[in-house]
């Protein structure tokens, strides 16, 4: 069901959107989970991999339960077309999402608003527009009325592209700064290995699947430089957002055949990493 509204956007912005209602008994989800992104503090966007358009899901996190809830949708100008490679949302504005889309060597970004999740959840896509590099996995950074800022993981140089997204126009300004990931991790990026990329307002967080599982290295403002955080064996790590309550980070997992799970970690206390794997989980036992 179609709705035309007006729609006072968070960047002050008044104009005109066609809003796509979810279906009330959507179907079952197809595939893997691909990239998350957060709504807010307990509730965040699950994409799963699709080469048309995406399966997307709806993820709440409680103290002692985990509910997810298949949502689909029509995305009638092509937008989200292609495989989604990563998603984050935009931080301080509940909602607003981000998303790199992938057709071959081309990129795009995506802005798409997610209303009224908890009820009928509604959804419409705002802007996007092409990126010039060939961008991995991107994560959003500070956000204002006139612009956010996105990290970009290229895959040929191994670097966090810092780039400006402004707004309304849609202009996509990659500077010329970058953070350089380590260089035994620059042969598996240039074999498209997998990866999943996270920005906190003084962290990154950075995964990476590889034959056994997943490996995560962090980096902090106050200590610049990467470090292994987590070992996971047996899983492959496709998504990266906040942790629950915005403390440390939350994961997703993607894996034909075993299923998808949800797993919030905390920032490790020394600077050993951490080895977890396989794990008990009841995060998605609806998940295929």
């Amino acid at each position: 069901m179609i709705h035309a509204a007006f729609h006072t956007l968070a960047w002050g912005l008044i104009v005109v959107l066609i809003w796509a209602s979810f279906n009330e008994a959507p179907p079952a989800p197809r595939g893997p989970l691909a990239a998350i992104a957060s709504l807010d503090e307990s509730t965040y966007l699950a994409v799963h991999k699709s080469d048309g358009v995406p399966v997307l899901g709806l993820l709440r996190a409680h103290s002692d339960a985990v509910h997810y809830r298949s949502l689909s949708f029509n995305d009638w100008e092509g937008a989200l077309s292609g495989g989604v490679l990563a998603a984050c949302g935009v931080p301080r504005y509940h909602g607003e999402v981000l998303a790199l889309v992938a057709n071959g060597r081309e990129r795009r970004l995506v802005h798409v608003q997610l209303r009224n999740w908890g009820k009928t959840p509604k959804f419409a896509v705002l802007g996007a527009t092409e990126v010039a590099e060939p961008w991995l996995s991107m994560a959003c950074g500070v956000a204002s009325d006139h612009s956010m800022a996105v990290w970009g993981l290229h895959a040929d140089t191994g670097e966090l592209r810092s780039a400006h997204w402004a707004v309304p126009s849609y202009q996509l300004d990659i500077d010329e700064g970058s953070v350089g990931v380590p260089k035994d991790w620059l042969a598996a990026l240039n074999a498209g290995r997998q990866a999943a990329l996270y920005a906190s307002e003084d962290a990154f967080w950075l995964a990476l699947v590889d034959d056994a599982g997943s490996e995560i290295l962090g980096w902090k403002a106050s200590e610049p430089q990467w470090r292994p955080v987590y070992r996971i064996d047996g899983y492959s790590v496709t998504g990266l957002a906040a942790g629950p309550e915005g403390k440390g980070v939350s994961i997703v997992t993607g894996d034909t055949g075993m299923g998808s799970t949800w797993r919030p970690l905390p920032w490790p206390a020394n600077s050993e990493a951490r080895q977890i794997g396989p794990w008990r989980t009841q995060a998605l036992p609806v998940l295929p």
